[in-house]
């Protein structure tokens, strides 16, 4: 009996932080996508975009760290790489290299929490 309610706990654990673990990566990624679209308008309407880069590069800075624990390191590395670029660009004023940069993250972004969320199509 005792072995059965360990083994009952030890699933219980791995299934809340299997959860866990799916919250915070759709709050990251739900995060970086808001703030890379409020980036896009401001590129889009010519401005600088440094406070929404800085927003971009906070956000990213706050929770890397986790989601490196969670994600593959392709995928980290491709999405810190690209904030790196729009970040270059931004700063130089190469506003539509920005855009364009700053669109692929969220394709990339859309793709990589498609891919590691589980949804039911991808069980069914």
């Amino acid at each position: 009996m005792k072995r059965i309610i360990i083994a009952v706990i030890c699933l219980l654990i791995i299934l809340g932080m299997g959860i866990i673990e799916q919250i915070y990566i759709k709050n990251t990624i739900q995060e970086l996508n808001e703030s890379l679209i409020s980036l896009r308008r401001a590129l889009e309407d010519d401005e600088d975009g440094l406070d929404e880069m800085n927003a971009v590069v906070d956000v990213w800075e706050r929770r890397h760290r986790i989601i490196e624990t969670i994600i593959p390191h392709n995928e980290t590395k491709e999405i810190y790489i690209k904030i790196s670029e729009i970040q270059g660009f931004v700063q130089s004023g190469d506003c539509q290299n920005a855009l364009a940069v700053t669109i692929t993250l969220l394709n990339i972004l859309n793709y990589t929490g498609h891919l590691l969320l589980y949804l039911p199509e991808h069980i069914f």
